[in-house]
This record gives structure tokens, C-alpha cells and sequence, in this order.
């Protein structure tokens, strides 16, 4: 029976004759989210992008917020699903940059953050 990591992949142990090898096979919604986080080392800016199109349906923190690791700072609905994007690490939101309502296209900037709190 697989066993879920804790970043959502499913973990199996196969037997191949008397070898064990640790499979991991992640999730693509997930590996999807992942890679919707760039950030800019030379400004110290974290800027996340649309990991595909969808339209914004909330905005839960506003411009000088402090926000942490993990807290959702967008939320996009794409393909009737509703995904939040989180902050890849704790700072101040610098700039939102779309409006609740307004349809994204993959790889646009939706949130920056600034610095480390």
C-alpha cells in the first residue's frame, strides 16, 4: 500500500528479486503549484506566477502585510478546482499585481514578496 509524503507524493517500496527500491510518484497538481514560485535573487523578491490559466477568485492579504511560509496569499480557480497559491517563505507582500476577478494566463505575476521577515 503507497504511503503519502509529506509534500502529497505517494512513496512505494518495490521488490525486484532481493533489491527494495523506494519509489516516489508525485502528484501533478502539486508538482504544478511547486513550480509556480520564482524567485529573483538579485532584489531578494519571491514572485509567484499562474502555475496555469484560471481566474482569480480571492485575494486574502493585501499590499505591506506580513505574511509566513505556507500562508495562502492567492487563490485561483482553474478547471473548477480552486487552488491556493502560498507564500514560498515569510516577508511583505510588495506588490499584487490582478484584481479579484480578472482571468490569468499561465507564467503571469500574481503576487511579490519582499524581504524576509
Amino acid at each position: 500500500m503507497p504511503q503519502p509524503d509529506e509534500d502529497s507524493s505517494l512513496v512505494y517500496e518495490v521488490i525486484i528479486g532481493e533489491q527494495r527500491f523506494e519509489v516516489r510518484v508525485e502528484d501533478e497538481r502539486v508538482k504544478t503549484l511547486a513550480g509556480s514560485v520564482k524567485s529573483a535573487h538579485d532584489s531578494g523578491e519571491a514572485r509567484i506566477r499562474a502555475p496555469m490559466p484560471g481566474l482569480v477568485i480571492g485575494i486574502p492579504v493585501e499590499p505591506g502585510a506580513a505574511v509566513t511560509r505556507g500562508q495562502t496569499v492567492i487563490v485561483l480557480e482553474a478547471m473548477k478546482m480552486e487552488n491556493d497559491l502560498a507564500a514560498p517563505r515569510s516577508g511583505i507582500i510588495k506588490e499584487i499585481k490582478v484584481n479579484q476577478g480578472q482571468t490569468v494566463n499561465q507564467g503571469d505575476i500574481l503576487v511579490i514578496i519582499a524581504g524576509e521577515l
